[in-house]
């Protein structure tokens, strides 16, 4: 392939790299999304919610190049206007599910700003480790982590 053969494609060098990861993001979004519909109708926010901390993990042991681009492209913040639009809509489509769970009291009242945080980390740093070291957590050790990450933002009753 010739160099220029790109530019039929993509307008410029950071569009390649732009599409691709927009492609991951919107797989690992669809995965989560997937993962929690059929509890969210159900009203089972736990569930849901649990399940897609789950999806993050096994997206990034299914495929851990992706999962890695992805995190990389993420740090060093290289996407564009469009993309960033884009991801911000992914994010309001899962920050809806959490905001849910507070408005029915399954999690603490508290911002959807700070509950994702806590919910995300700890599964990226268990996905990252898990890749890095290509091996795998066992589920039960995923459970126990899931279980005490819940502890920390549900609602008592929970």
């Amino acid at each position: 392939m010739s160099q220029g053969t790109i530019y039929l494609y993509f307008e410029n060098k950071t569009a390649l790299p732009t599409a691709a990861f927009l492609d991951t993001k919107s797989a690992i979004h669809a995965a989560l999304m997937d993962a929690a519909e059929p509890h969210v109708e159900a009203g089972r926010y736990r569930d849901a919610i649990e399940a897609q901390w789950i999806a993050i993990f096994d997206f990034a042991t299914e495929w851990p190049d992706a999962f890695t681009f992805a995190e990389q492209i993420s740090a060093a913040r290289l996407v564009d206007e469009n993309a960033q639009s884009e991801l911000d809509r992914m994010a309001g489509e899962l920050a809806a599910i959490i905001e849910q769970a507070v408005d029915n009291g399954t999690l603490r009242e508290a911002p959807v700003s700070a509950i994702i945080p806590v919910l995300t980390v700890s599964i990226l740093q268990l996905a990252k480790h898990s890749v890095q070291r290509q091996s795998t957590v066992p589920r039960n050790e995923l459970q126990l982590s899931f279980d005490m990450v819940w502890r920390g933002i549900a609602n008592d009753d929970y």
